[in-house]
């Protein structure tokens, strides 16, 4: 929880991602030509924190379940798989695949947990919003090889 202005206590209200609330942020700042600091507290306030670095607090403080242990299974898991899925969508309009339908095609969300995220090695536990954080960082390079992989495929025939 943290005090807001009038002494008393304020629960946060987002459950939103970090990475999604600083990609919000990021876009703000852009578009109204703002200070970054300026716009991560905006979205900060508007998730019921008084600023960026107490929302932060608040969520390592939270007690949102970690990554314990591999493989990953039940709700983690399918939050994961959510996340991959929609970064896989957001990688391919981004880098305007050639063949978006065959690269789809080729795209497997529990091979790609399974075999490519966590299949390398990670310090456990592990939060899950770090766990994204990893993703979305990794994620474009699996999506450009199955693009390229697309490419050969649609050459072939």
């Amino acid at each position: 929880m943290n005090l807001a202005r009038n002494g008393k206590f304020k629960k946060m209200t987002t459950q939103q991602p970090i990475h999604y609330l600083k990609r919000l942020a990021k876009k703000r700042a852009r578009d109204e030509k703002i200070p970054l600091s300026q716009a991560l507290d905006d979205i900060a306030k508007q998730h019921g924190a008084t600023s960026w670095s107490l929302l932060l607090h608040q969520r390592e403080t939270a007690g949102e379940p970690k990554i314990q242990s591999l493989p990953v299974t039940g709700p983690i898991r399918t939050r994961l798989r959510d996340f991959a899925n929609e970064m896989f969508e957001y990688s391919v309009r981004r880098m305007e695949a050639e063949h978006p339908d065959i690269t789809r095609s080729l795209w497997n969300v529990d091979t790609y947990l399974d075999d490519h995220f966590f299949g390398q090695e990670f310090e456990l536990p592990m939060d899950i919003d770090y766990a994204e954080y990893l993703m979305e960082a990794t994620l474009w390079h699996h999506v450009v090889d199955l693009a390229v992989e697309a490419d050969k495929f649609a050459m072939a025939d």
